[in-house]
């Protein structure tokens, strides 16, 4: 009798621990953010038809539930950008300009609801032509213009320089607000409508202090002696909005082909991608408190860690507790007996010089063509959306050595060809 009364207190034991073990199992999945992709199909009227998807991140696994998918609000969306509250996001749709044909591209509101659910709010235009990127900074929206507007002179009333569009805004809406550009006037004496950067402008990145613009070039931008391959600089105050040049022309770099900039609290680092066939090279620079950019001595490398062989390195992002950076190609691996795409792993060291991290010997393989990469808001996962074969790629992040583990369970399909991704830890 007493080994069937211990029988059953056992049993009910077992019962209960199982019972806690399955609530504690459930704690532990959760929600931890939202990412955001969007991405085009062709349409009848031959032009792209924009998307936007919504996923959830579960927590515990990494994987991607998708919740939402909604029109862009415009034609070839290329990026989207979500606001620090993570309330409203902004999409960029680059429309059908071209560099014969230039038009103004148009950035659409979307506020986020519930389970990442985004709203249609109403759409702004850059004063200037053909938008390249956009990109936050506290209160403040910019975009980087292929091309300035010039009233009603030149052909389709724009310059060969590019520009900035400075927009404020409103906590509130969501809404933007053009920034007028206080320091340059125009013909008649108001102030323009936008800040003037160099020839072929790539790319813009903004880090609460400084503007900093990618230019391909060739001379002769704000000034017949800008060198090509450079970054401008302006100093961008948080209260205002304004834009101040921090010096005449820009920084030469001596890259065959500047692509984008990133930025993160100790570096500015310029992706180049080299000679055609080539790595490309990862430029390193401190910034100094007056704006100016320094090459971090002996930092500069190729683009070839894990002895891989990307082509066109266009993005990049750092871990956000540990000195961990991946670099993205557009390019296919040209290694023989190799995946096509590639991420390269790097590990930061406290003199600014990048050294392979610690792959295992292992080439980091994506899908096919990757168009931008984010960390998660847990900092445990990375993704990237691959444009040429539509595809999103999952990996877990080593916290130790710095490379990438792939996610067990398939990610689902991304919106068409698939061109950005932003993430938010804002759950509501």
């Amino acid at each position: 009798m007493k080994l069937k009364n211990f029988g059953r207190a056992a049993l009910a034991l077992a019962a209960s621990a199982v019972t806690v073990l399955g609530m504690t199992s459930c704690t532990l999945s959760y929600t931890v953010g939202y990412l955001f992709i969007t991405g085009s199909t062709p349409n009848s009227s031959g032009s792209n038809a924009g998307q936007i998807a919504s996923y959830r991140i579960k927590n515990n696994t990494g994987q991607l539930t998708l919740t939402q998918m909604a029109g862009s609000g415009g034609a070839n969306p290329q990026q989207v950008v979500v606001n620090p509250s993570g309330t409203y996001l902004y999409v960029l749709n680059t429309g059908a300009g071209t560099a014969a044909n230039p038009a103004h591209s148009s950035i659409s509101l979307f506020s986020i609801g519930g389970r990442g659910a985004v709203t249609f709010q109403t759409s702004f235009s850059p004063t200037g032509f053909n938008t390249k990127n956009i990109a936050i900074s506290g209160n403040f929206l910019y975009s980087l213009d292929q091309f300035a507007p010039n009233g009603t002179i030149g052909p389709s009333h724009v310059q060969s320089i590019g520009s900035i569009t400075a927009f404020s805004i409103d906590p509130a809406t969501g809404r933007l607000t053009t920034v007028l550009n206080n320091n340059q006037k125009d013909a008649n004496g108001l102030p323009l409508t936008y800040f003037p950067v160099g020839t072929n402008p790539t790319w813009l990145a903004v880090n609460g202090a400084f503007a900093f613009t990618a230019e391909q070039g060739p001379a002769g931008g704000n000034d017949p002696n800008d060198p090509p391959q450079g970054i401008y600089i302006y100093n961008q105050s948080a209260t205002t909005g304004q834009l101040t040049p921090t010096q005449n022309t820009p920084l030469p770099t001596g890259a065959t082909q500047l692509t984008y900039i990133y930025v993160t609290p100790q570096y500015v680092y310029a992706l180049d991608a080299g000679p055609v066939g080539s790595t490309g090279f990862i430029l390193p620079f401190t910034v100094a408190s007056s704006g100016t950019l320094a090459a971090v001595s002996g930092a500069s490398r190729a683009n070839n860690a894990q002895g891989a062989s990307p082509v066109f390195p266009s993005r990049m992002v750092k871990e956000t507790n540990h000195g961990f950076i991946w670099v993205t190609a557009q390019g296919i691996n040209t290694n023989n007996n190799t995946p096509g795409s590639v991420v390269t792993a790097y590990t930061l060291q406290t003199n600014g010089q990048l050294n392979d991290a610690n792959t295992g010997g292992n080439i980091l393989t994506v899908g096919s063509g990757p168009r931008c990469v984010v960390e998660d808001p847990s900092n445990q996962y990375l993704y990237t959306a691959n444009f040429n074969d539509s595809t999103i790629t999952g990996k877990k992040i080593d916290q130790v050595a710095g490379t990438l583990q792939t996610l067990p369970k398939a990610m689902p399909a991304p919106p068409g060809s698939p061109t950005w991704c932003a993430v938010t830890g804002s759950t509501f």
